[in-house]
């Protein structure tokens, strides 16, 4: 994206984390914060973590976002109660979910929807700041008993159909106990109002319980440095964080997103308290490793989707397999993306 910047030299950038983290390191951003105090908004009104996360290490702030999309963990309370299991809580643990969610087999009710296996492991690996490079010397360097005690977890999670992974017809029919979804599947529950449901937080690592991998800022708004009309570019990203058009925002916007205006935050699904969420710092790591390509990171989960997917279907094949798979692709597939690089 760097490269396409430079040659059509824009002056207003629209863009998403990955990218914009790459347009920071390149310094090719403007510091908002000079243009926010000599304006009318007021950058305290926002919510503080999408200042926080789109600051650099000095404390420019090179992007504003006119909304936040979080994941969150619905449940159906009828479910636990006839089952006579407690309800999942705010700040769980990827373990903790997922021994709750084995709870449900062999129950007659499928125990969590909306993410796959695959899913469910790149989220612990975030949620844990895993790296398989080696600052160092540069070479695959994978933790090989958090992996295979983690694809165990997920393998026995999964027996009989008790991970699955849909948009959420499950839920909504009642035949799930949980479900990983966005907001926009509150609307569809109050509509359906056919059993009492709550929102927790989505699953963190034991270790830092207030950090969060699951809140996405999928349009930034930036101002390259090499702008030539600043200004205009200023007053268009001011329009789009007013109040006037948080309404029009939430009509035209990725489904489940929620105006970055704090006052607003708890407000436009329902007047459901979202606190919990809000509370929570945003996990800024990058997944696996900052010099990895986003083809390489396809690739790989494509590789443990696989993996994964085989051992389900045949489960004779061990998490101990599993992870000797995984690592053996995984290293194909660095050596190609080495080369690529030179």
């Amino acid at each position: 994206m760097t490269k396409e910047i430079q040659q059509s030299k824009p002056d207003l950038i629209i863009t998403w984390k990955n990218n914009f983290r790459e347009l920071q390191k390149q310094n090719m951003l403007t510091d908002l914060n000079t243009l926010a105090q000599s304006s009318d908004i007021n950058l305290e009104d926002y919510y503080p973590e999408m200042i926080s996360t789109l600051q650099n290490d000095t404390g420019q702030l090179n992007g504003l976002s006119p909304t936040v999309n979080p994941s969150v963990v619905f449940y159906n309370k009828n479910l636990f109660d006839t089952n006579r299991i407690d309800y999942p809580t705010n700040q769980m643990s990827w373990d903790e979910m997922l021994s709750l969610t084995q709870r449900f087999i062999g129950s007659g009710t499928t125990g969590s929807t909306g993410k796959s296996p695959v899913s469910v492991l790149s989220a612990i690996a975030k949620s844990k700041g895993w790296k398989i490079v080696d600052t160092q010397s540069k070479d695959l360097s994978f933790n090989s008993q958090e992996w295979t005690s983690s694809i165990q977890n997920i393998l026995d999670s999964s027996k009989v159909g008790n991970l699955v992974n849909d948009t959420g017809e499950l839920f909504l029919q009642g035949k799930a106990a949980m479900h990983f979804g966005t907001l926009d599947m509150v609307p569809k529950l109050m509509e359906k109002n056919s059993f009492a449901w709550e929102v927790v937080t989505t699953p963190v690592d034991s270790q830092n319980r207030d950090i969060s991998s699951d809140i996405n800022f999928y349009d930034i708004f930036c101002i390259s440095k090499e702008a030539s009309q600043k200004e205009a570019a200023w007053e268009v990203i001011q329009a789009l964080l007013s109040e006037e058009s948080i309404t029009y925002l939430q009509n035209n916007s990725i489904p489940g997103s929620v105006s970055t205006l704090s006052k607003y935050m708890n407000s436009q699904y329902g007047n459901i308290d979202f606190s919990a969420i809000w509370r929570q710092k945003i996990n800024k790591n990058p997944y696996l490793s900052s010099e990895l390509s986003l083809s390489f990171i396809d690739q790989f989960d494509g590789v443990v989707d696989a993996v994964l997917t085989k051992a389900i279907q045949n489960q004779n094949i061990t998490s101990a397999e599993c992870f000797k798979e995984i690592e053996e692709q995984t290293e194909i597939l660095y050596q190609e993306e080495f080369h690529t690089k030179k």
